[in-house]
């Protein structure tokens, strides 16, 4: 798979962040919905681990962990550099990365990584190749993590279809988490209409006699 560079993407969000600012619209989110997303994340998290906030935009997650008292140890990434350099002068105690291979480079691995509406804005025109973009991501983070990968996507079980968006079908995606990163893994359907999680677990071993997982 060749590297993908979401032209289309990129330029969405930087006109959004010329109109809008500093602000969740300028993420493509409507307004009350950020914290909505935030709070379906935090059973799958750990107090006081190292967490990648893959996408991070403005780094709202950050605040919102600092609020909820988890005292993580955060890292960002994104590749809208408007937003990065933001993130930077909130939080210049933290690490920040540029891209995915800029992240593999250093060798850091992560205790969670989580990605939060990286995926909803189409990279290319065709959504089969979008979504093999996305499974070569999701290999990259699993393997850059110690206890899990946690993934939100825009669910197929809406009324209509913004243009550009992308929906993706959770049979899909769980049939590719099963077979490539994991059989252990959950699913959260509940904090949104239109959007749903995958908390994609990495220790996965059974216990043979008892027939349950080992942790």
């Amino acid at each position: 798979m060749k590297e993908l560079k979401p032209e289309k993407m990129i330029n969405a969000y930087k006109q959004s962040f010329k109109e809008f600012g500093t602000s969740p619209s300028s993420l493509l989110i409507p307004k009350g919905r950020q914290e909505l997303r935030f709070k379906s994340f935090l059973p799958y998290i750990k107090k006081n681990s190292t967490l990648l906030d893959f996408g991070c935009g403005f780094s709202d997650l950050a605040k919102f962990l600092e609020k909820e008292k988890f005292n993580i140890e955060y890292y960002g990434c994104d590749l809208i550099e408007e937003f990065l350099e933001i993130s930077k002068n909130k939080y210049p105690q933290f690490t920040f990365f540029k891209d995915l291979s800029s992240i593999e480079k250093s060798g850091k691995i992560f205790d969670t990584i989580i990605c939060a509406g990286a995926f909803n804005f189409l990279y290319c025109n065709d959504e089969k190749e979008h979504f093999e973009y996305i499974k070569n991501i999701l290999l990259k983070l699993f393997s850059l993590s110690k206890i899990n990968l946690i993934v939100d996507f825009q669910t197929e079980f809406v009324d209509f279809k913004v243009s550009n968006s992308y929906h993706q079908n959770i049979s899909t995606v769980i049939n590719f988490i099963i077979k490539n990163l994991s059989r252990r893994f959950s699913i959260d359907h509940s904090y949104m209409p239109y959007e749903y999680n995958v908390n994609i677990m990495k220790e996965d071993e059974i216990e043979k006699k008892l027939n349950v997982y080992k942790k």
